[in-house]
């Protein structure tokens, strides 16, 4: 089976844009797997979702996206955020537990098992994550990179054809705005922003809309 080339990871820190770059997404068809619990909604129409699932417990996770694969009206599926539901793993089954040593080991495949649903999946999957800056000592460099705690840290994007990150930047209007990143830059070279050779035009795409990396996936 072919792999999902329709899996994308979106990172950026509170208040970036990641989860209104969704504004555009046929809400009919997606379901949102909201890890955040958000109390309000990041733009006007985001409870039009086919699906908004709100979770308590980290083992809710898979066995409610086996559901939805199942769904043929389910063409796209968002979990906001990837690092929330890593570190809800933490507290529920890591922090808890009698044998730490094994619990990391159970965390590692969980987050594999994830990984694969995803993969080898026939809808799209949007990833939202935090952030997170890691210091090399040997390089003398620091990198940011998807959040995540454990053996995972600094791995996340090995698993992501497309990596963007959300961007501010000051408009031809001289205002605030926001875009995504999706390969570096010489003023970005620290982010592990990243997309396959030709698939965008530009590293710097001037609107935050997750469709334009959907599409450019599906036609690449």
């Amino acid at each position: 089976m072919a792999e999902n080339k329709k899996m994308i990871l979106v990172v950026g820190p509170t208040g970036s844009g990641k989860t209104t770059s969704l504004r555009n997404l046929d809400k009919a068809t997606t379901a949102y797997i909201d890890f955040d619990r958000k109390a309000i909604k990041a733009f006007r129409d985001m409870d039009k979702f086919r699906e908004w699932v709100k979770i308590d417990f980290v083992d809710h996770l898979i066995p409610g996206l086996n559901g939805l694969e199942s769904d043929p009206d389910c063409s796209t599926i968002v979990i906001d955020t990837l690092s929330f539901a890593l570190d809800m793993f933490v507290s529920q089954k890591i922090d808890t537990a009698a044998d730490t040593r094994a619990a990391w080991g159970d965390y590692k495949r969980w987050y594999k098992e994830l990984i694969h649903l995803a993969k080898s999946s026939s809808k799209s999957y949007i990833f939202l994550t935090h952030e997170k800056s890691i210091y090399n000592e040997s390089a003398m460099e620091t990198k940011t990179c998807a959040y995540a705690q454990g053996s995972i840290a600094g791995m996340i994007e090995a698993d992501f054809a497309v990596v963007a990150y959300t961007h501010k930047y000051v408009g031809s209007d001289g205002m605030p705005a926001f875009g995504m990143l999706v390969g570096p830059t010489k003023d970005t070279i620290a982010l592990s922003a990243k997309s396959p050779m030709g698939m965008f035009e530009s590293p710097l795409i001037e609107d935050n809309d997750v469709m334009t990396l959907i599409e450019a996936a599906d036609s690449y």
